[in-house]
Formats: structure tokens, C-alpha cells, sequence
């Protein structure tokens, strides 16, 4: 017979883990070059819905401020977001809290990435792409910069200039990479729509030229995962974040 006093202590334990788990703020990082839907992504994971399609012109991007004393751009605070997950076992929905930024995907901003993510301690990497490359292989702006970040992590050499920075970037390290491509709208075609939301989907062109730079992380020993969304038609925004979320457990 199970003693009632262990029954209702195993009871509270639930109850505090669950305030825990729902409670609990997880340090997200979303990067990625200019245009590939960074800041349509916080919003659609701040509050879900129809978003308007944005016009992607120099005018709509995210902006920094210049400290010309420091010489540096200042980075964003950090934003808190609760949100709605599927448990992809259970099909239950939890309540879980991420901590993010957003900040611009233009390459003067790079060194203000790795400010965010060392400084914030970012423990799941956001790498967003989108399908440029296929449109255009010559353009291989987003490889470049996945590959620039690669080498930053690998090496554990951000170009920090502050004592306190170049310290905590020898010993940081993700405790898991998302490279996830967006606008799944826009390039994702009838031969490959029937394996949406199946182990298939990694194999789509579109993370070919990265696949260099995963089994870099992989084999020091970081895990990494590969997904497909659209952040603006809601598409598997939710359950990627689960995904890698429990990833990182």
C-alpha cells in the first residue's frame, strides 16, 4: 500500500516542478543575416497570429545605436516570452519561457552576435537562413556568416577586447544549435511538402552548404538539429522551439 504522506510529497514535487518548468526562463539567441526573418520570428513567437508581410527594404531592418566613447554598437535588451508548446510526445501543451533578443542581421552587427550570446550566456542557438542560395549560389552571405560563427565557437575566439569578455568566451559554448530555415512558403515544393514534419525534411537541399560547419560543432560535441518554418504563416514555429528545447535538456 503506498503511504498517503509519500503520495502527497511525490504530488507537491510534481506541482513544483511544473511551476518550475513553466517558470523557468531559457536563454534563446536568434541570428542570421539580414533579410531572413529574425524579427518576424520574435513576434510570431511573442504573440502568434497573422502577421503582415513585411517589406523587406533597408527601412524595415533593426537598427543599433553607435557609442562613439566605446566604439561599438550597444546591444538590445532582452526580451521574456511565454510561450504555448506541443509536447511532441505527449501532444500536450506546455507553457514555457524563452529569453531572446532581436537584434540586426547586417554584418557590422556580427561582433554585437557574439556580445549576446557569450554576455547572455545563450544556452539554444537560433541560426536562421532562408532559401537565397538556391535562388542565387554566388550569393553566400549566410554561409559565410554561419561558418564565420562556427569558427568563433570551435576556436572560442570571439575578438573580445574586455578582460571580463575574452573570460567568459573561453569557456562558453551552446548547449545546442537550431539551424533553421525559414519562408518554407516560398520554397518548399509538392516533391518535398509530403515529408513536412518528418526526418526527411533534414535532407533538403537547403542545409547543404551547411553541413560542413554541423559536423564541426558536432564533433565538439554540441548537438545540432535542422528544421524547416515559416515564420510568418506560423509554420512549425512552436513545435521548433520545443524541439530544441528538449534538445538542450
Amino acid at each position: 500500500m503506498v503511504d498517503p504522506g509519500w503520495a502527497v510529497a511525490y504530488g507537491g514535487f510534481l506541482y513544483l516542478k511544473h511551476v518550475w518548468d513553466t517558470w523557468r526562463a531559457h536563454r534563446f539567441g536568434i541570428y542570421g543575416v539580414w533579410g531572413t526573418g529574425k524579427t518576424t520570428l520574435s513576434r510570431q513567437l511573442s504573440t502568434s497570429g497573422e502577421l503582415e508581410d513585411m517589406n523587406l527594404s533597408g527601412d524595415t531592418a533593426t537598427e543599433h545605436p553607435f557609442d562613439p566613447e566605446l566604439g561599438r554598437y550597444l546591444p538590445p535588451p532582452s526580451s521574456r516570452k511565454r510561450i504555448a508548446l506541443k509536447n511532441t510526445n505527449t501532444l500536450k501543451m506546455v507553457n514555457r519561457t524563452i529569453l531572446s533578443t532581436d537584434i540586426g542581421g547586417q554584418m557590422k552587427y556580427f561582433p554585437l552576435w557574439l556580445e549576446d550570446m557569450v554576455g547572455r550566456n545563450v544556452e539554444a542557438v537560433i541560426w536562421l537562413i532562408d532559401h537565397r542560395h538556391l535562388q542565387n549560389p554566388k550569393d553566400t552571405s549566410q554561409i559565410d556568416a554561419f561558418n564565420k560563427f562556427v569558427e568563433c565557437i570551435v576556436s572560442r575566439d570571439y575578438g573580445f577586447t574586455s578582460k571580463p569578455m575574452k573570460k567568459k568566451g573561453k569557456t562558453y559554448r551552446p548547449v545546442v544549435v537550431g539551424l533553421v530555415a525559414n519562408k518554407a512558403d516560398l520554397w518548399l515544393d509538392e516533391n518535398w511538402e509530403k515529408h513536412w514534419n518528418t526526418n526527411r525534411m533534414s535532407e533538403h537541399p537547403i542545409f547543404d552548404p551547411f553541413r560542413p560547419g554541423l559536423a564541426r560543432l558536432q564533433r565538439e560535441m554540441i548537438p545540432t538539429l535542422k528544421r524547416p518554418v515559416s515564420a510568418l504563416r506560423n509554420w512549425s514555429c512552436e513545435s521548433t522551439i520545443w524541439d530544441i528545447m528538449q534538445a538542450k535538456i
